[in-house]
Parts: structure tokens; C-alpha cells; sequence
């Protein structure tokens, strides 16, 4: 069947509807790509040098068609609005090369881009903000 006759024969419920992208049984997945699949985890977020244990921020894997394009989706614990209103927006991320991670919000695009830092505790993402802080990303502890 055509393209355009299964489309009828869904919308007339004659045969079961898919979205056309949908992966048909059977068919594998497409892989998550190595890169994202290496960010895309929890963290602690923080202010650099003043540790909030409690705020996690999860970065997800797939892709989400958002009607604009595709993206990934970001979350924060809502909890952790107060101490961070730069996140309030928060929805989604992107990588930046191979390492760096670009946290977006849909009203005004980029809030930080915080590329990866190394030191005596270990490597952990840094940037700073708009608003003047420069905040942190860390495998959390536990």
C-alpha cells in the first residue's frame, strides 16, 4: 500500500495508524550515538565552589521530535528552582564537539555551556552563565 492510501485507510480506521517515522516491527532501532550516549546520564548541579548536593539535573539519550527539529530533553529536580533560576526554563540539552554539554531552554536558546575540566577530584563540566555564576556538572557521588 502507498504512502498516501495508508494514510487514508487510518484516518477512515481501516487499518491501524503509525506515525510515519514510527520503526515498524521487526526493524532495529537506531543507535543512540556514542557521544550522547557518554553525557547522557544525572549529575549534581551546582555553583562552582558552593556544592548543592541535592539539585540533579538528568540529561536523556533519545531524540525528541519537538516540531522544530529534533532535541533532548533536560530535567531538574523542581525543588532546585529557588537556588537556581537560570534553570527555570530548562527543557532540553545539546553536545558541544565531543565533550561539552550546552544546557537550552526554549525562550532564549543557550543558558551555560559547560565544557569538560579536570583537577585533583576528577573531570566534571564548567561554564558560566548570563547571569555572572559559573556553575558545575558532577557524576554524583553515590
Amino acid at each position: 500500500m502507498n504512502k498516501g492510501l495508508a494514510i487514508l485507510a487510518c484516518a477512515f480506521g481501516l487499518a491501524a495508524c503509525a506515525p510515519p517515522d514510527a520503526p515498524v516491527a521487526g526493524e532495529p532501532v537506531p543507535a543512540v550515538p556514542a557521544e550522547i550516549a557518554a553525557l547522557a546520564h544525572i549529575y549534581t548541579f551546582n555553583v562552582a565552589e558552593s556544592p548543592h548536593e541535592d539539585c540533579l539535573l538528568k540529561l536523556d539519550a533519545d531524540d525528541v521530535d519537538a516540531g522544530e527539529g529534533v532535541v533532548r530533553l533536560a530535567w531538574i529536580d523542581p525543588r532546585c528552582y529557588e537556588a537556581f533560576p537560570v534553570l527555570q526554563a530548562l527543557n532540553q540539552w545539546a553536545p558541544i564537539g565531543s565533550s561539552g554539554i550546552r544546557l537550552i531552554d526554549n525562550e532564549s536558546g543557550a543558558i551555560v555551556d559547560l565544557l569538560v575540566v579536570s583537577d585533583i577530584s576528577g573531570e566534571y563540566w564548567s561554564g558560566a552563565a548570563a547571569d555572572g555564576k559559573t556553575y558545575e556538572l558532577r557524576t554524583p557521588s553515590w
